[in-house]
């Protein structure tokens, strides 16, 4: 046994284990175990035998408590930009905003043409006591003023130059000159005469006037004209009938276009 260690420490190429190999020479070279004595003094630590084999992995222990965050490192450089993404679905409309302050005013822009005038007008009157034969027009002698619309006192034609709605109102004296002396009515018309006869409007007496007495006929109408027509008050009476001056007038008419 001591011949095989010696043999074997000689050959020894391990550190570790060529201490361990020393201390077992060390004992075997000592005599036979005599009796125990008595304890003596703890000796020096021995040699640190060879570290074993690597026993197996224990389990898992618990997973520590998180640690305070670190400060927060340093903004890196801006990457390149992405390619656009494919747009989003519309969102709904928000809130009107508020009224934003008015502009300012711009320029005056140039003036259009002239629309057309309403302004055609005329207004006769008569001051005789002449005689209007029955179905036969009234020739007022005096024209007051006019605008576009004429009139003759040789035919008692008003003449009108535009088409359009027009008004006209006529006032007029007369006395019954029915050579018969019967009561009639008296009674103006107001007739169309070019392009077309037409009947426009009538008016006549309250009522019935006898022989040589007086009466007012008062009449008025609305009336599309046709442009270039002529128009007449016509005495519409089954007599002939005289004009009579009341106070100044014996008769007036005016015509207004309104549209």
């Amino acid at each position: 046994m001591d011949n095989n260690l010696t043999e074997y420490n000689s050959d020894c190429t391990n550190d570790c284990l060529c201490q361990v190999i020393k201390c077992l020479i060390d004992i075997c070279e000592t005599g036979p175990t005599g009796p125990t004595g008595p304890t003596g003094p703890q000796g020096p630590c021995g040699c640190t035998g060879c570290t074993g084999p690597q026993g197996a992995t224990g389990p898992q222990g618990r997973t520590g408590d998180t640690g305070v965050q670190g400060l927060t490192g340093p903004t890196g450089p801006q990457g390149a930009t992405g390619p656009t993404g494919p747009q989003g679905a519309t969102g709904a409309t928000g809130p009107t905003g508020p009224t934003g302050p008015t502009g300012p005013q711009g320029a005056t822009g140039p003036t259009g043409p002239q629309g057309e005038s309403f302004q055609s007008y005329a207004m006769v009157h008569d001051l005789s006591n002449s005689t209007v034969p029955k179905q036969n027009p009234i020739l007022f002698q005096n024209t007051n003023l006019s605008n576009k619309i004429s009139y003759s006192p040789i035919t008692g034609d008003f003449s009108i130059p535009e088409k359009g709605i027009y008004i006209i109102h006529w006032w007029v004296n007369v006395r019954n000159k029915g050579k018969e002396c019967e009561d009639k009515a008296l009674s103006i018309e107001f007739r169309k005469f070019w392009p077309n006869a037409e009947l426009i409007a009538h008016s006549s007496t309250h009522n019935k006037v006898s022989c040589c007495q007086t009466g007012t006929i008062n009449g008025n109408a609305i009336f599309e004209a046709t442009a270039g027509g002529s128009y007449r008050l016509v005495n519409a009476s089954e007599v002939d009938f005289e004009l009579v001056p009341n106070d100044l007038y014996s008769g007036c008419v005016s015509i207004t276009r309104i549209n």
